[in-house]
């Protein structure tokens, strides 16, 4: 993980909180956070000047990532009641809800090469479903921090430059002819066309529905093993664009190591990829990548990157299997050799992620003009390649000056509404005894929300849940960074 990604991430937080405005919480009463001390749910803090809500128990006591307001998850523990002042009328509450999967204007437009008759607007809805990595005990809202920044949070009527939902096609082979009319251009070996690796499908979620499939061929990596072409973005130059795409991953994906999603980019010269020197760079690529489990995060390369092979900045949010996700990246350029350019994260319409601060590009001349169109598994080694063939979904693909947060459709509940509390073959954790390797059991935490845990070895007495587990999707997740940190519980997302 790179540093400068993560004191990036951490100044983004910073400068959010710190210019939000009309939100204050009378904070003299309150105690300051300290690392390291025993937090329950409903407990309210005061730190780097704001006052938060603790929403779940267990991870607000473990600190570090979770700092209120610091660490970079520390929204999936604790809710922002605002900053500390005096209260007023007109003051408003900034949430940050937990979410348990896991967790901007406009220059003169030109038509698309497309045809508008070809590729309207979507209308489509794409079905809301239960995601097998959720929580059943909390809220999977998680409300966006985007109020801050008032550009980014707008929404526009104003066509795309792109927008290609499928619909115009039957379900079959993505053809040569398909694909030139969708994308202005005939596609090259790596984007898969030939070998049938891209194809029109019925959605697995709704049969009136048509998507993009996408397969991972067996034991390959790269990009010639799945889908890998570049999409020259009219009407530039852009210094601000938004890209907006669903993704579904097969009910049965398997995540080995990881592997890319799509991205944003701009660059003269050696394309920024492929583990290449930052001297041969003048530009970006802002691509994603999910990691083990489903692990997601920002993929950067930028003229200043730390790691040659690129820098990482997490989204504090899980990908699940078998559900649609809408990703959402809103890029700033920036200053030419100034580091002013900003990456913005969304996933299912909420703010998960702000990376500011970044220098982005050497030249003036280089602005937003591509869209990578780039998923595969890897990494260079074959240990990231899956064993057998594997399929994602892409929909409703969209680059724009101005916000279309206002066409998200995805996301919702996330299941555990109407489960039976206890739930059958967990038993009630006891103080006062020692548990062996497997053993189930549950918590209520302060609000009366049930927790379920599976011990990962023998549990001596007294060491409580709430205060020693880890979530289950961070299981042996430790690259690129350290997520499982050996707790002895792990708390069961799907009980």
């Amino acid at each position: 993980m790179s540093k400068n990604l993560i004191s990036t991430l951490a100044l983004g937080v910073s400068s959010l909180l710190a210019s939000a405005v009309g939100n204050a919480y009378e904070c003299g009463n309150l105690a300051q956070y300290q690392n390291g001390l025993s937090y329950a749910t409903g407990q309210i803090v005061k730190n780097v000047n704001r006052a938060f809500s603790c929403t779940v128990g267990g991870w607000c006591t473990v600190g570090g990532p979770y700092e209120p307001g610091v660490g970079w998850a520390w929204a999936n523990a604790w809710t922002d009641l605002g900053a500390c002042g005096t209260v007023t009328a007109s003051s408003s509450v900034l949430s940050s809800s937990k979410s348990s999967s896991s967790s901007v204007s406009s220059s003169t437009l030109v038509s698309s090469s497309k045809s508008s008759s070809s590729i309207a607007p979507s209308s489509k809805s794409s079905s809301i479903v239960a995601t097998s990595s959720s929580r059943s005990s909390v809220s999977s809202s998680r409300s966006s921090l985007s109020s801050s920044f008032v550009s980014h949070s707008s929404v526009s009527n104003t066509p795309a430059l792109y927008n290609n939902n499928f619909q115009q096609h039957t379900a079959g082979a993505y053809s040569v002819a398909r694909f030139s009319a969708d994308w202005g251009f005939t596609p090259g070996t790596s984007a898969g066309v030939a070998d049938n690796r891209l194809t029109i499908v019925v959605d697995p979620l709704d049969a009136n529905n048509r998507a993009l499939r996408v397969t991972y061929k067996a034991n390959q990596i790269g990009g010639s093993s799945a889908s890998v072409f570049t999409y020259p973005i009219p009407g530039g130059p852009h210094t601000q664009l938004w890209l907006q795409y669903k993704v579904l991953f097969d009910s049965n994906f398997t995540w080995v190591k990881g592997g890319k999603l799509p991205g944003l980019a701009g660059y003269n010269g050696t394309k920024p990829t492929g583990c290449v020197n930052n001297s041969l760079l003048d530009g970006f690529s802002a691509r994603f990548m999910w990691r083990e489990n489903g692990n997601g995060f920002l993929y950067l390369y930028n003229p200043v990157k730390q790691e040659e092979c690129g820098d990482y900045s997490p989204l504090a949010s899980f990908f699940s299997k078998g559900r649609w996700y809408t990703i959402t990246s809103f890029v700033e350029l920036g200053t030419a050799n100034q580091y002013n350019g900003a990456v913005t994260t969304y996933i299912d319409g909420k703010e998960v992620s702000r990376v500011s601060g970044l220098m982005l590009r050497n030249s003036v001349s280089v602005s937003i003009d591509k869209f990578l169109f780039e998923t595969f598994f890897g990494g260079s080694t074959s240990d990231w390649a899956p064993a057998s063939d594997q399929y994602s979904y892409f929909d409703d693909i969209s680059i724009s000056t101005t916000s279309r947060l206002n066409e998200v459709t995805t996301g919702g509940t996330n299941g555990g509404g109407s489960v039976s509390h206890p739930i059958s073959g967990y038993n009630l954790w006891q103080s006062t005894i020692s548990y062996s390797q497997n053993a189930k059991v549950y918590v209520q935490d302060g609000s009366g929300i049930y927790h379920y845990y599976q011990a990962r070895w023998g549990v001596s007495a007294n060491k409580s849940p709430l205060q020693n587990s880890l979530p289950e999707n961070y299981v042996g997740v430790y690259s690129p960074v350290r997520l499982d940190n050996g707790q002895p519980w792990v708390e069961l997302v799907n009980p």
